[in-house]
């Protein structure tokens, strides 16, 4: 980004100096602009692809910290907080007549882990 913000910023003093005319700005700034505007646009998107892979390259050992954690702090927790933990781990839960069977996921997805982190439910108590 920087590299063509300087081409930008050389584009323009060469104009302001009279060594290049309309037309040429012109064919310089444009194609700069445009790519300029792409990379603006395309920031946000990689920005969560760099956020999604973080949270995918988190260890076992944070997980299992993670897990203890949930499990030290599971009693102080408020019900909202604890019914939201159990949706986003549950799969389904079946109720028969003699028995109850309750399925877990076998792991959230990268979204449902990145949205409990930014909550902090990591291993670091807020």
């Amino acid at each position: 980004m920087q590299g063509i913000k300087g081409k930008i910023r050389a584009a323009t003093e060469l104009y302001e100096k009279g060594k290049l005319d309309a037309d040429g700005f012109g064919e310089l700034y444009g194609p700069l602009n445009e790519q300029k505007k792409q990379i603006e646009a395309a920031l946000p998107r990689i920005e969560a692809e760099l956020d999604i892979l973080k949270v995918n390259s988190l260890s076992a050992g944070e997980i299992a910290s993670q897990a203890g954690s949930l499990y030290d702090r599971w009693l102080a927790m408020p019900p909202n907080e604890k019914r939201e933990i159990v949706e986003i781990i549950t799969d389904k839960i079946v109720i028969s007549k003699d028995e109850i069977t309750i399925s877990l996921s076998y792991a959230p997805s990268c979204k449902d882990m990145a949205d409990r982190w930014r909550k902090g439910w990591d291993s670091n108590p807020r």
